[in-house]
């Protein structure tokens, strides 16, 4: 589930009334949401890091997102509930889109500029002393797998789908001609439909 995903759960209005329990979300457990989101982990480990039910988040996150939505002058006169919902929803969200940034930025590095890997091997003596120790910097060519997984995701209209452009031709012809060097093979065929 997508991070946009996550927060359209939060903005959509609760079907029947809004349970959040009667506990408000402490200092201590806003923190620990925003740790565990900012290192890229689930809303369940979120809540579970916290010490409360997903339930229960989900609800605090719903209120904070409506109290949030409500404006600053609504908010003066927000319960403490409210005030501490609000807090989290607001640190939730911004720790999600930091996130998700970074990923995006290592899915387009990794796209566009390839990786950078550094290798040491040491060769050590029997009493563990190092012998030799030889440092090598391999570039790892641009992924393609990376662009296309970025393209399919941040512009779904134009990039997602499986083969939706492809199936708006009709009939796909597919030739495979093995390279054996010598050119004597026959060619191999198939007709796939999209």
């Amino acid at each position: 589930m997508s991070p946009q995903s996550i927060i359209a759960q939060w903005d959509s209005p609760p079907t029947g009334p809004l349970r959040t329990g009667r506990t408000v979300p402490a200092p201590e457990q806003i923190d620990l949401v925003a740790s565990v989101l900012q290192s890229g982990g689930s809303l369940q480990t979120a809540a579970a890091a916290a010490g409360v039910s997903r339930q229960q988040l989900d609800a605090w996150l719903a209120l904070g997102t409506q109290v949030l939505d409500r404006g600053p002058r609504s908010r003066r006169k927000a319960s403490a509930l409210e005030t501490a919902c609000a807090a989290l929803a607001s640190r939730a969200r911004m720790e999600m889109a930091r996130t998700e940034a970074a990923c995006l930025e290592a899915i387009r590095r990794s796209a566009v500029e390839g990786e950078t890997v550094r290798e040491t091997v040491r060769v050590v003596n029997e009493d563990g002393q190092t012998v030799k120790e030889t440092s090598t910097t391999k570039h790892a060519a641009p992924q393609w797998k990376a662009a296309v997984w970025w393209l399919e995701h941040v512009l779904p209209e134009q990039w997602g789908g499986k083969g939706a452009e492809a199936s708006a031709c009709g009939p796909v012809r597919l030739t495979i001609i093995p390279d054996t060097g010598s050119g004597a093979e026959p060619e191999q065929e198939c007709d796939e439909s999209a």
